[in-house]
């Protein structure tokens, strides 16, 4: 089922900046829930996401031809645990995600990671992959700022995983190769990972763009090299303002962050990002899928985590 980012209200809008494989310049405005989902159950053209996007803004359609594709997905391949010819995905799913993305959450709850929602199927560095979640926070001009990452990990190769600067990577693969006789071969890299950031910094569109940017640089400390078959895609949005989606209100002019303050977002966009992966490893469990092909937790792979990375160090 797929795990839907954030809903946004019909008077408010949040401004959107797209990097890498998708191409919406002339559409930033986030006008509708951002969900993730598996490629094959595609959200576009799934019946409970068109009608309730068109139930949603039925107001606004009237007057205005919505653009193909105005519901917003993003989507991965998970074809090694599931079998996607299945179209598992229900409309009934959709619509339990949606209710569930408007229900009031307190303030710091958690945020459910690992092998759920959208994360079921997904494959990190040849192990279980999923939903990852972190967030750093900063100040400038005394004003405090935060940046938040939302990860959908499924990428990378098993020999490249970098954790904490430390590529552990062949030793899991060894590791890997004693305890299952089913393991996918090694190859090029593959899947597609999605990097989600947000901020309450305001932030116009360019800006946004070039902080969605550095969320590569925190997927490439994890040891990921963006593949040839690999379609990663990074977004990032500001909470800091709203846009009316109406014609006889103005349009705000809000008061920028200078461009001074953005190195400090772009290294908040990296190490969220990375930790983001981090905890989606961590967090994953264990899943055997299709054919009895199974995606190992790193967890269970190496549960002295601690000193495989003092080992790795210590011998390089």
């Amino acid at each position: 089922m797929p795990i839907v980012v954030r809903e946004v209200s019909d008077r408010e809008s949040l401004e959107l900046a797209l990097v890498e494989n998708i191409q919406r310049d002339d559409l930033s405005p986030l006008e509708e829930a951002a969900a993730y989902q598996r490629l094959i159950d595609t959200l576009l053209d799934s019946p409970g996401y068109a009608d309730y996007f068109a139930n949603k803004w039925s107001s606004l359609l009237r007057n205005k031809r919505p653009a193909k594709g105005g519901a917003r997905g993003t989507f991965t391949f998970y074809g090694w645990l599931h079998d996607a010819h299945t179209f598992a995905l229900s409309e009934a799913h959709v619509m339990q995600a949606l209710a569930e993305a408007r229900r009031p959450q307190s303030p710091g709850a958690p945020v459910a990671q690992g092998s759920v929602g959208a994360g079921r199927g997904m494959s990190c560095h040849g192990l279980k992959g999923g939903i990852g979640s972190a967030s750093r926070c900063l100040t400038w001009a005394r004003q405090r700022y935060t940046m938040g990452a939302l990860v959908l990990a499924n990428q990378g190769r098993l020999d490249a995983l970098t954790l904490a600067g430390v590529r552990v990577g062949p030793v899991l693969q060894q590791r890997l190769a004693a305890r299952s006789s089913t393991a996918e071969e090694s190859g090029p890299e593959r899947g597609s990972i999605i990097m989600l950031l947000a901020t309450d910094a305001p932030l116009d569109a360019r800006q946004l763009q070039r902080v969605a940017r550095r969320a590569g640089a925190g997927l490439a400390r994890t040891g990921s090299d963006y593949g040839h078959g690999s379609g990663d895609i990074a977004l990032a949005f500001s909470t800091a303002y709203r846009v009316p989606q109406h014609a006889s209100e103005n349009l705000p002019m809000p008061r920028l962050l200078h461009e001074s303050a953005l190195d400090l977002l772009f290294q908040a966009a990296a190490e969220a990002t990375e930790q983001a992966i981090v905890h989606a490893l961590f967090a994953a469990a264990t899943v055997t899928g299709r054919d009895g092909h199974t995606r190992h937790a790193l967890t269970e792979l190496a549960p002295d985590g601690s000193a495989l990375l003092a080992s790795r160090l210590s011998s390089s």
